[in-house]
């Protein structure tokens, strides 16, 4: 459990975990982590495994945990990817050793806080200089960095504390999106009803009409049906927007021209003369969430056009680990400054706001990009038209 620390208390915490598998190095970390140390000392506590790590973080309260990255070993980073699955919350802390003063393959020297000194081979290699080690660090999950200089403990403690602000901050974000998506999947779902009974009762008046009716009476029932199924549509796009990525994606190979075929036999027999496509790679994917990232995109290809038949071209490439998908067709177009802005949710251009549609259908794309740790953009094509491209993992 984390005990977040404020300005105020960053002198005195409970414990640090340190993960050390080397009982040699233990001693000299300990000392290390308290040297300087102004108040009442910390309590440190060695887990010579992850494992035993995962046991001890389970006692709580602790401030945090520090793996020590002196030597650079593959392993040693390793250590630190295993401890930040660990650590929840929990800050983690890498020490690196200071290279700055010291030519490599000589022996440095240390002096502690207490006036004690203690020797150290530095790292080896180039390859695991502090900077390097740092980056590599902070890719693996690092809260912090920090050189293994004296005094160690008041840059520790100061570390921590902000790793604490920013990880509470974090965690109350969290709180807070889960909070309006709640909000919104409740909403969506409970206005469902009401919608149905307006519906009904619409529809019962209609069809009981009988040549009673005005003709501006029925034309208000008319345009009365028209916005109910409006909301329908809209509060089912919310709702859908609102559970995507709660449920665990169901990840496999699935070949893209595959799912192009699929949306093809979606959007119909006409429409589906104005699409074209061929083999694409296989990427790593939610098939059925694919289906919907592609129906979206390839569906508004072929609505926004204005004074000629619609055609829509589906490619795709590989890109390192990712495949590049592109869409492009030679509609209307997105405005340049609403390139970002349109993969927001109820963001419509003015020239398609009069168009069906919620203004959703790009949001949800977006998030199944990301669900999959892929990225959408707009890019204008050549001349007339939009691509919309974007990456998911190869499969």
């Amino acid at each position: 459990m984390l005990r977040e620390l404020s300005s105020e208390t960053e002198g005195a915490a409970p414990s640090i975990l340190l993960l050390e598998p080397d009982p040699d190095r233990t001693v000299f970390a300990r000392r290390m982590l308290t040297a300087g140390h102004h108040g009442t000392a910390p309590t440190i506590r060695v887990a010579d495994s992850v494992g035993a790590l995962k046991d001890l973080a389970g006692d709580g309260p602790h401030s945090a945990i520090v793996v020590d990255l002196e030597g650079g070993a593959d392993g040693r980073l390793e250590l630190l990817e295993q401890a930040r699955s660990v650590a929840g919350s929990l800050p983690v802390i890498a020490l690196v050793a200071s290279t700055s003063e010291n030519p490599r393959g000589t022996r440095a020297v240390e002096t502690l806080g207490d006036g004690s000194t203690v020797s150290f081979d530095p790292p080896a290699g180039p390859d695991f200089a502090a900077d390097a080690l740092a980056t590599d660090a902070v890719a693996l999950g690092a809260d912090d960095v920090l050189e293994k200089t004296t005094p160690l403990a008041p840059r520790l403690w100061k570390a921590i504390g902000a790793a604490c602000r920013r990880n509470s901050e974090v965690v109350r974000l969290r709180r807070r999106v889960q909070d309006l998506e709640l909000f919104t999947r409740t909403a969506a779902h409970d206005i469902q009803g009401p919608l149905r009974t307006m519906n009904l009762v619409v529809e019962m008046l209609l069809q009981g009409d009988d040549g009673r009716l005005r003709k501006d009476q029925l034309e208000c029932l008319l345009a009365l049906r028209n916005q109910v199924h409006k909301l329908d549509v809209l509060s089912d796009g919310l709702f859908q927007l609102a559970t995507l990525g709660r449920e665990s994606l169901r990840m496999r190979p699935v070949p893209v021209d595959d799912v192009v075929s699929e949306v093809a036999e979606l959007v119909g027999s006409e429409a589906n003369q104005c699409l074209q496509y061929g083999p694409m790679p296989t990427v790593l994917a939610d098939r059925t969430l694919l289906v919907s990232l592609l129906h979206n995109v390839i569906d508004n290809g072929l609505r926004y056009v204005r004074g000629h038949a619609p055609q829509v071209r589906v490619s795709a490439c590989r890109e390192g680990d990712f495949v590049r998908v592109d869409v492009s067709d030679n509609g209307i177009g997105i405005p340049e400054h609403l390139h970002e802005s349109v993969f927001l949710p109820f963001v419509r251009g003015a020239s398609v706001s009069a168009s069906p549609g919620n203004g959703l259908g790009l949001a949800m794309c977006r998030r199944i990009t990301e669900l999959h740790g892929g990225e959408i953009w707009v890019r204008e094509s050549s001349g007339q038209g939009t691509t919309i491209s974007f990456t998911l993992p190869l499969g």
